[in-house]
């Protein structure tokens, strides 16, 4: 089987929490990749624009911002690829806020294995593309 490319945007302002989910990722057989890296809310929007994304991945902490900001800010400019929570923080308030907020799943960072993180990206791309098929769209909440 030859593998899917997929193009993926990291939004996380810690380098080594990026290369752990881009190693982890590169480990994964059904899928190859190219993966851009965004350090701010404002990098995000930026390569969101200027590019198309199969997948996104948002660190919860992103300097003085939450990931919410940029999930806010996303149904403004038309830019919804499916996005992956990443947060250190292991609560159902955050995890509930983030689904809320138009997230496709969340993922705690150092609790995944690949077999999670395989199976969250096929959850994501297929209710992307159910969504697409459908003709609905996100459902886009401001978060609390």
């Amino acid at each position: 089987m030859t593998p899917t490319q997929l193009c993926v945007l990291i939004v996380e302002d810690d380098e080594d929490d990026f290369g752990f989910l881009r190693d982890d990722l590169l480990t994964l057989v059904d899928w190859s990749y190219t993966i851009d890296w965004a350090l701010s809310v404002e990098d995000a929007l930026e390569k969101l624009h200027n590019r198309k994304y199969d997948l996104c991945f948002l660190d919860y902490h992103l300097g003085a911002y939450t990931g919410h900001v940029l999930l806010n800010t996303i149904p403004a400019s038309g830019l919804v690829p499916p996005f992956v929570m990443l947060t250190g923080v292991d609560d159902g308030h955050t995890d509930a806020r983030s689904i809320a907020a138009g997230a496709a799943d969340y993922l705690v960072k150092g609790k995944y294995d690949t077999a999670l993180l395989a199976r969250t990206i096929r959850l994501a791309l297929a209710r992307k593309h159910r969504e697409l098929q459908q003709g609905e769209a996100y459902v886009w909440s401001p978060a609390e």
